[in-house]
């Protein structure tokens, strides 16, 4: 790959997820919770079986940080309650609550609003194709992170 093309390549990863950002913050707003409790009610709904604070920031690479206020936040309003493990006492299980439905909802049809506009136009073969050299990519991401290359 040339470098013009690695840094377009670069500049169009960011700019999706910067533009992804958008639409989830203002779909968000429109529920009446922030950006990071949409991150983490959306990662609950899609990933039931990674249900700990540890497991959501680890998987949506954000900080203990992040995800903990966002936690505080929706346990507050009810929309998640933690149960204890049965296996391990010291963690706990967060669980969406039936007040949260409609906005796990929401947050999900954004999520496939915003796939459907990236993919507009391109056919299923295509589709295909992009999904295993982006999968390529996030091999070679993980690859590169593990062997501490650019730490």
């Amino acid at each position: 790959m040339k470098l013009n093309q690695s840094i377009e390549l670069v500049r169009l990863i960011k700019k999706a997820g910067d533009l992804y950002d958008k639409m989830i913050a203002r779909c968000a707003e429109t529920c009446g919770v922030s950006k990071q409790e949409a991150d983490v009610l959306v990662f609950l709904a899609n990933n039931p079986e990674n249900g700990t604070a540890r497991e959501v920031a680890q998987m949506r690479g954000c900080s203990k940080a992040y995800v903990s206020k966002a936690v505080d936040r929706l346990m507050a309003r009810g929309y998640i309650r933690a149960t204890t493990d049965e296996q391990d006492r010291r963690m706990q299980r967060l669980q969406i609550t039936g007040l949260a439905h409609a906005t796990v909802q929401a947050i999900q049809t954004a999520h496939c609003d915003f796939a459907a506009y990236l993919t507009k136009g391109i056919t299923a073969q295509e589709k295909t194709v992009c999904m295993q050299a982006i999968q390529k990519i996030a091999e070679n991401m993980e690859q590169i992170k593990q062997a501490g290359i650019y730490d």
